[in-house]
């Protein structure tokens, strides 16, 4: 519980140094259910046992940046907090951490902030909704264990949202 604490300070305060990000705090509420670990003995891999690609490098593959946002300059990166099931596979996601820059009412063609304020926010939406379709398309991975069982476990997941080079 203390290292998300502080991994929630450390991307609050990196959020807060641009002024155009925007912060969604997670429900900590638990879900139904088993138990879920914050810290087990043995955190799950969150790696692919196949290919052993991690999950962010299968997420910076499979996630879908559309053309008119990325022209838009709106870049950034949004974290999910996943459950780990038993068996490894993708359990409840949610996004946690949303830090996405805004793009300015000129480089959006419109003559109002209000307006770049209206298609900023749906652009986001757009990138949320699209890093939590990734998240779930994810490939089991060897769950976390406690006393040599598998338990179910929270991890965090990154989805990046910048132009490819």
């Amino acid at each position: 519980m203390c290292n998300l604490k502080s991994l929630l300070c450390a991307l609050m305060m990196l959020a807060s140094c641009s002024l155009s990000a925007q912060v969604i705090m997670p429900s900590l509420e638990k879900p139904e259910g088993e138990t879920v670990y914050n810290a087990p003995q043995v955190k799950a891999s969150m790696a692919d046992p196949k290919t052993g690609r991690t999950w962010e490098d299968s997420l910076t593959h499979m996630v879908n940046f559309p053309d008119e946002i990325m022209r838009s300059g709106m870049q950034g990166r949004v974290l999910y907090r996943v459950i780990i099931e038993k068996d490894g596979s993708v359990g409840r996601v949610e996004p946690m951490m949303m830090m996405l820059t805004d793009a300015t009412a000129k480089k959006l063609g419109v003559a109002s902030e209000e307006k770049a304020a209206k298609i900023n926010a749906a652009y986001k939406q757009k990138l949320v909704a699209e890093g939590l379709r990734c998240v779930k398309l994810l490939p089991p991975c060897k769950p976390a264990k406690n006393d040599g069982k598998n338990v179910r476990s929270f991890v965090t997941v990154s989805a990046s949202f910048r132009p490819k080079k």
